[in-house]
């Protein structure tokens, strides 16, 4: 094989991976051309999201609004982000791609018929998605430098009491008599980063802490906002 990409992909052709990525490539070419298209539209989109959660929406709608079934929508979603990212690799030579139908074609996973969709699909993303998606993911690997970069966030906000006393070691537990004389309320926050060895950081904050949290970033965005004004006025 001549491609990098599909030499990696098919090393193993009886691994886990290897047998997902056929039947996903297959899944993909059944859909129809008006199938494919939608997906391709919303690929940027969904490359681009910022979470879990937006991307399942994005996902959502584009499987909503066709016909072809969840599975068939979720692979060619996914065979088509795995070559997007392959455009947008420094790993992968840049004429890699033209070597990924033959090869795939040799491999006897495409056919005659099947191989000019599989080619007009890399073309579509090589030429539009990879040239429309590349300076935001370029703007972004800029921006995350050498450090974790934030993933998603997750908070839950809680009712906590507020008691009279407190149990204290060596008390018979018989003369124990709890008392809620007030609650409180309190935000457990969950923060996910990329990378690194604290990826999942967890902490509790109560509504002054919040307030402060907030004050803080948009501090941080008016910051960023008037180094963007001056950096202009400099110009």
């Amino acid at each position: 094989m001549k491609s990098r990409l599909i030499s990696r992909v098919l090393d193993d052709p009886g691994s886990s991976a290897a047998k997902a990525f056929i039947r996903e490539l297959a899944d993909t070419l059944q859909l129809s051309e008006e199938d494919r298209r939608a997906c391709l539209k919303v690929l940027p989109l969904i490359h681009l999201a910022e979470g879990k959660a937006e991307t399942e929406r994005l996902i959502e709608e584009l499987v909503n609004d066709r016909q072809a079934g969840r599975d068939k929508v979720h692979h060619a979603l996914g065979i088509m982000d795995f070559l997007l990212k392959a455009f947008l690799s420094r790993d992968v030579p840049d004429s890699d791609w033209e070597f990924w139908a033959s090869d795939l074609e040799e491999a006897g996973h495409l056919s005659d018929s099947t191989c000019p969709v599989f080619e007009e699909m890399v073309a579509s993303i090589r030429s539009d998605l990879a040239t429309e998606v590349e300076p935001e993911v370029q703007r972004r690997r800029a921006a995350a430098g050498v450090l974790p970069a934030f993933g998603s966030c997750g908070v839950t906000v809680e009712v906590r009491s507020v008691r009279e006393d407190f149990y204290r070691r060596g008390t018979p537990i018989g003369q124990f008599e709890p008392k809620v004389v007030d609650t409180t309320t309190v935000a457990s926050i969950a923060i996910t980063l990329d990378e690194g060895p604290f990826k999942d950081v967890y902490f509790q904050a109560d509504e002054s802490d919040v307030e402060y949290l907030i004050n803080m970033f948009e501090a941080a965005k008016k910051e960023m906002a008037a180094l963007r004004r001056f950096l202009k006025l400099k110009d």
